[in-house]
């Protein structure tokens, strides 16, 4: 990375993610192509993006020139403000390949105990699910 940002093949722009759609939609970081993965689409044309990162996906998506999108069959629909019209998408690649994902972990003993030990030092309410 370093080479071509040397040689002004590339940028380095320091910023903390929930700048991103700020910088997309002001202008300031213009997308030329954004490349995003989305659900097959329904019988309307809409295709869902994952649910992580979503906000950063479809402001991207949104603000680009040019949106290619992997159409992959095992992607599932998601809902909420997550989707994009096939007529909002210039080029589509499809795929049918299991999403990456991360292996259950082993949960030892160990493991437990310490959960045990941190959620005794927690008062009930001081938690709250983001939905």
């Amino acid at each position: 990375m370093r080479e071509a940002i040397n040689d002004g093949r590339a940028d380095y722009t320091p910023i903390i993610s929930a700048k991103f759609e700020e910088l997309f939609e002001s202008g300031a970081m213009p997308i030329d192509v954004a490349l995003v993965e989305v659900s097959p689409p329904d019988s309307h044309g809409y295709c869902s993006f994952r649910r992580s990162g979503v906000d950063t996906t479809l402001t991207a998506a949104k603000c680009a020139r040019y949106v290619v999108a992997q159409v992959n069959d095992y992607m599932p629909r998601t809902l909420c403000d997550s989707f994009i019209h096939v007529s909002d998408i210039d080029a589509v690649v499809e795929l049918s390949r299991p999403l990456c994902e991360l292996k259950k972990p082993v949960v030892t003993d160990m493991h437990v105990a310490i959960a045990r030990n941190v959620a005794g030092l927690i008062e009930d309410g001081q938690c709250c699910r983001r939905v």
